[in-house]
């Protein structure tokens, strides 16, 4: 896999800079495919085109922090692709993960859908409309699984559930 670094790239990273719009980091599968040095040299190029505007990494995944990223992000396939507008991602923030491996592996598709992506998270205005959708659906489903409960439950109390930036609380 690529080893240099460049102005917007950085390979096997252990965390993200402060300061750009949009973060692209790739998960290695840690088998070294051949697809996945082509990917990191498109993404790196990407990186290096768009500038200040991306910051293009692939993570450290022989690391201990990648054992943070993970559980931050609840990533539950490697590889992936995640794009964010937060250098601390968590699953609070504007997250986009991709780990098919049907589409991590077709690079041409890859870069249409990222180009679109990535216009969505730099486009701030989208992303806080976006965010607030998937917050109010959230508590949504929340809100339907404890009436669920509450249906088939005959005794009286009270609690609350507290779900990342979501807390619901219920009286019976």
């Amino acid at each position: 896999m690529s080893e240099e670094s460049t102005r917007e790239f950085e390979p096997k990273v252990k965390q993200l800079p402060e300061g750009y719009p949009v973060y692209c980091v790739y998960i290695p599968s840690g088998f070294d495919y051949e697809f996945e040095k082509n990917l990191i040299d498109t993404l790196a190029r990407w990186g290096e085109n768009l500038g200040k505007n991306l910051y293009v990494a692939t993570w450290d995944i022989g690391d201990p922090s990648y054992e943070k990223l993970s559980m931050d992000i609840q990533l539950d396939k490697m590889p992936a692709l995640i794009l964010t507008d937060d250098n601390k991602p968590n699953v609070n923030s504007f997250l986009i993960k991709i780990t098919d491996i049907r589409v991590i592996n077709n690079i041409d598709f890859l870069k249409e859908i990222l180009r679109n992506l990535y216009q969505l998270i730099l486009r701030k205005e989208y992303n806080k409309a976006l965010k607030q959708y998937l917050k109010e659906k959230k508590e949504m489903e929340v809100k339907n699984i404890v009436k669920e409960v509450m249906k088939n439950l005959k005794i009286k109390f009270k609690f609350s559930i507290a779900y990342g930036l979501f807390s619901v609380n219920i009286e019976n």
